[in-house]
């Protein structure tokens, strides 16, 4: 285990390779480093564990999955009715036909969702305040 610790190529070789320059045309030089340093952790707990140390090309593979990997967008979209459920209480107040009928797959999870919120909510708030 420590042979292969010590093997462990440098931050610096990593980063001097070509194919890690080419990852920097694209993204910065600190995300790049974030995705080389994560990688080489990444590389010590499985040689802990008794896994073999990967070839110097496996790792900069590796990286460049994981550096492109970490650049997607992971972003979904979401309604935010916090405001909805805490300030008005209108997550049960009626919708009208249009919008119900515009947001077919959409509202009755919505709704369902808010009321459900709202009870736990209510639960909280009796639980909280009446043993005080």
């Amino acid at each position: 285990m420590d042979k292969s610790l010590r093997n462990l190529p440098s931050v610096d070789k990593i980063l001097s390779d070509k194919r890690i320059h080419c990852l920097e045309e694209d993204y910065s030089h600190d995300f790049v480093l974030q995705g080389v340093r994560q990688h080489l952790e990444e590389v010590r707990r499985h040689i802990a564990k008794g896994v073999p140390l990967p070839s110097f090309d496996q790792m900069v593979e590796s990286i460049s999955t994981l550096v492109n990997s970490l650049a997607q967008p992971n972003l979904r979209p979401v309604i935010n009715a916090t405001g909805v459920i805490l300030h008005t209480n209108l997550g049960r107040a009626p919708l009208s036909r249009e919008a119900t009928v515009s947001a077919p797959g959409v509202i009755p999870i919505w709704r369902s969702t808010l009321i459900a919120a709202n009870v736990a909510l209510a639960r909280f708030m009796f639980n909280h305040y009446s043993a005080n």
